[in-house]
């Protein structure tokens, strides 16, 4: 995430206009040691279930659920 918010990255606009509409797994912001970036961005830490978004949750407010 600190790596995106640089005015510098050539993805740094794209990340910028999606903030608002990003929700930071509070488990995975752990993992990848990103926890303080995520808490200071603009981005909502979701920790619902056992730190993680509830994916019933997002589906039930008819989120798509995209995973890779």
């Amino acid at each position: 995430m600190d790596e995106l918010a640089n005015e510098d990255h050539p993805a740094h606009a794209l990340f910028t206009s999606l903030e608002d509409y990003v929700t930071v797994c509070e488990y995975c912001a752990g993992a990848f040691e990103v926890e303080q970036a995520a808490e200071e961005s603009d981005s909502d830490v979701d920790c619902e279930f056992e730190t993680h978004p509830s994916m019933r949750q997002l589906i039930e407010d008819d989120y798509d659920i995209i995973t890779y």
